[in-house]
């Protein structure tokens, strides 16, 4: 084969070798053998010379495409390829696809999203079945913001593929378009599940799974796939910051084993405010009616939400703060119960984080607070059924004597009719008597008085 490599060449000096062997035919055969041979610069050089030897030979344009794509260079393949689409016959119906897929693909590369559209959505008419094409597709779909074609045409892809990685990861791209393009969550949690029925091991999707089930309260399910990440997925973990975190809650309330509880937790960042904010939810959680779920590959049987059960939810808080304090700072709870109140303050409307500021407070022997938080907890939602310690706080705070001393009662800048007006209302806002002495600490006061307009006048 060397020795015929070198007799082409050797032919190929001779100022007279048209009159041995045909041009183009002598550089197609040094094209071939310099491919043969590994010489991808002589097989080129030859190829340019079979392409300006014959204008209508496509082989030689495929060739010399190929050669670009090889060094990125695709403005030179698409150059060749358009040449090579003019040159094919029409019925040369797999030639034709696969130079358009490659072309769309290169004009993918380049950025030109329309030419490459136009081109895969033709290889793909003429083969149904490339999945190379929808691969391809779907990322310019996204690229071009037609999200409803990129999800639609990733299932039509998980369809096509044998190998159930592959499917998996395609499923967990449709639920991605779905979730954050589209907003389409229950669209994107029915791709999740499909995925993971797939290839349960695949980390993207467990991470998805978790705050799936973390969002219905299916915490067998949660810890069930937060065992297989914990155990499979490299590190850092995929999903959200706090996802060890919401594992370990999981895991502590579902009764699994402990190995599962240290894993989780040795991962967890604890800061107050993701951590209430959290804790928060997985109260409103035990208050909100079930959302029907999937069990997870090798989970429970039934997807109903496991909470609350015969423990009610502030017991099942204790059990985790219990546990959680094994891995966490001195004054985390302190820090906790503060991050609680906090989250109150900045949002009034959150029940569960009125009713965990509640249970905090109530923890740390703040009564008034506890008292103010589940008040406000009822006020939001006026059919709790509170149970546990919370339930036993008392009613009104009790009076305190110092709210009648008067750095209380007079501010020192408040002077005239409105001292007077002050004066006579802090009595009764403090539910003490107006008259008489002070309450003893720790004794409910009488009824508040009522206030007449003249009392007020006289003061």
């Amino acid at each position: 084969m060397d020795q015929a490599r070198q007799a082409y060449a050797h032919l190929a000096a001779l100022p007279d070798a048209a009159a041995v062997i045909p041009a183009d035919k002598l550089a197609l055969r040094r094209a071939e053998l310099a491919g043969m041979f590994g010489d991808s610069a002589d097989a080129e050089s030859a190829y340019q010379e079979l392409a300006r030897l014959d204008p209508h030979h496509a082989g030689a344009r495929e060739a010399l495409a190929g050669f670009a794509l090889a060094r990125h260079d695709h403005a030179g393949a698409v150059a060749k390829l358009e040449e090579v689409l003019r040159l094919l016959p029409r019925d040369a119906v797999a030639s034709l696809t696969d130079t358009r897929q490659r072309l769309g693909e290169s004009y993918l590369a380049l950025g030109n999203l329309v030419a490459a559209r136009e081109s895969l959505e033709m290889a793909l008419a003429s083969d149904s079945e490339r999945s190379g094409v929808l691969e391809s597709l779907v990322e310019t779909y996204q690229r071009l913001g037609l999200q409803r074609e990129a999800a639609a045409t990733c299932e039509r892809l998980a369809r096509k593929l044998d190998d159930p990685h592959k499917k998996a990861e395609v499923l967990y791209r449709r639920g991605e378009i779905l979730r954050v393009a589209l907003g389409d969550l229950d669209g994107a949690n029915d791709a999740y599940l499909r995925s993971s029925d797939m290839d349960p091991s695949f980390a993207p999707t467990l991470a998805r799974l978790v705050s799936y089930y973390w969002e219905r309260g299916d915490l067998s399910n949660l810890a069930e796939v937060g065992s297989g990440l914990m155990r499979t997925a490299a590190r850092p973990l995929p999903g959200e910051p706090d996802l060890p975190f919401l594992v370990a809650v999981a895991a502590i309330l579902a009764g699994k084993e402990e190995e599962l509880v240290s894993s989780a937790l040795a991962e967890v960042r604890f800061e107050v405010d993701p951590v209430a904010r959290r804790l928060g939810e997985l109260v409103r959680l035990s208050y909100k009616p079930a959302a029907p779920t999937v069990p997870a590959s090798g989970g429970s049987e039934s997807g109903a939400r496991k909470l609350p059960d015969e423990r009610g939810i502030f017991e099942k808080l204790d059990a985790v703060l219990a546990t959680m304090r094994t891995a966490t700072p001195l004054q985390f709870e302190a820090d906790l119960c503060a991050a609680a109140l906090r989250g109150v303050l900045g949002d009034p409307a959150d029940v569960g984080l009125a009713l965990l500021a509640a249970h905090l407070q109530q923890r740390c022997g703040r009564l008034a607070l506890a008292r103010a938080a589940r008040g406000l907890a009822l006020f939001l939602e006026p059919d709790l059924v509170l149970k546990g310690s919370i339930e036993s706080l008392g009613g009104d705070n009790l009076p305190l004597p110092a709210a009648w001393s008067p750095t209380v009662a007079e501010h020192p800048l408040c002077h005239g009719p409105l001292r007077r007006v002050l004066r006579a209302l802090a009595p009764a806002l403090a539910e003490i008597p107006r008259a008489g002495a002070l309450p003893s600490k720790g004794r409910r006061s009488s009824p508040r008085p009522r206030l007449s307009s003249a009392s007020c006048a006289t003061n």
